[in-house]
């Protein structure tokens, strides 16, 4: 709704927390933020910065007997739950934003919401990007509802994070 602040490194490499409309250096300001990246003004011209994102290979994560969400990761190894979690759950547990690169949705950033626990138990954290559901690459949040009927009796779906 046009405000906002974002946290910019200058030439220098000095981090600043900058509002939209504010100066970032001479003949910058910050025009517009957005979950993934932020729209600079520079002598007239919009410019988009993306953050980063670092690459991962997603690796397959055996899946513990009992639940039916699992996830997994290069870099962490998801807790087994000694309970499943349901699509319910998933749903009012976690929050899924669409991860937009070159104007395709590349992936889910999760956060906890509701009582969270699921997101706990699915041994996720905040900020953390779904990238294949069922070894299928993330299309958008459709894919969460278009499984939830498909694995209504429940099931093992594994997700790459």
């Amino acid at each position: 709704q046009g405000g906002g602040s974002a946290i910019i490194a200058g030439p220098d490499g000095v981090q600043q927390s900058v509002g939209v409309g504010q100066e970032i250096m001479p003949g910058v300001r910050l025009k517009a933020v957005a979950f993934d990246h932020v729209t600079i003004d520079r002598s007239g011209a919009s410019e988009d910065l993306f953050l980063v994102q670092p690459e991962t290979t997603p690796v397959a994560t055996p899946a513990p007997a009992a639940p039916p969400l699992v996830g997994g990761g290069p870099t962490r190894p998801m807790p087994s739950a000694p309970s499943g979690i349901t699509f319910a759950q998933l749903r009012s547990d976690v929050g899924f934003i669409p991860r937009i690169d070159n104007g395709r949705v590349t992936g889910l950033t999760v956060r906890s919401q509701g009582s969270g626990m699921a997101f706990r138990t699915a041994g996720l954290h905040e900020g953390d990007v779904v990238t294949q559901i069922a070894g299928k690459p993330v299309g958008g949040t459709g894919d969460i509802e278009r499984l939830a009927a498909q694995f209504a009796k429940g099931g093992l779906l594994s997700i790459a994070v």
